[in-house]
């Protein structure tokens, strides 16, 4: 089964905001998460309005290399 990550879910596990979701997360990782496309494209374009975009994209994308991208 699959498990799509939200753009809130995944800001949160990169602000690390609740440290349950981040835990679940990582736990649900072996079993098939996944990131959709929209998702990604939600956060880049939050990152490019704040006030030091390049370092939330690469906080972003280290998060995003654990998890496939789906269309």
């Amino acid at each position: 089964m699959k498990y799509l990550h939200d753009f809130k879910i995944c800001i949160y596990c990169i602000n690390r905001k609740y440290p349950e979701v981040i835990n679940e997360a990582l736990r649900r990782q072996a079993s098939g998460i996944a990131i959709s496309a929209v998702s990604k494209a939600e956060m880049y374009a939050g990152s490019h309005r704040q006030g030091s975009p390049k370092r939330y994209r690469d906080e972003q994308d280290r998060f995003f290399e654990r998890f496939p991208s789906l269309p």
